[in-house]
């Protein structure tokens, strides 16, 4: 870990191996927070983790949590390219 204070732990409870938790630090904590179902990935980014370090972070934390089954990404009207 990079040294950062955890601010708290996500729980899937109806995941199979309940004992799977996640960690959150403050910075994530904020990320999750901004989380409305209406929001794209890179609006949230560009806002709230301005830098390429804070949007490396921010990846990185989404990509935790979709593989921890926290959250779901809806890719049904993204465009394919050519």
């Amino acid at each position: 870990m990079n040294g950062c204070r955890r601010a708290g732990w996500l729980i899937n409870r109806t995941h199979t191996f309940t004992d799977l938790i996640c960690t959150v630090d403050a910075f994530e904590d904020r990320l999750l927070g901004t989380l409305d179902g209406k929001r794209s990935l890179a609006a949230i980014l560009q806002t709230f983790a301005k830098g390429s370090d804070g949007e490396r972070r921010g990846l990185n934390f989404f990509e935790r949590l979709w593989q921890y089954d926290q959250i779901v990404f809806d890719a049904s009207a993204t465009q394919s390219v050519p």
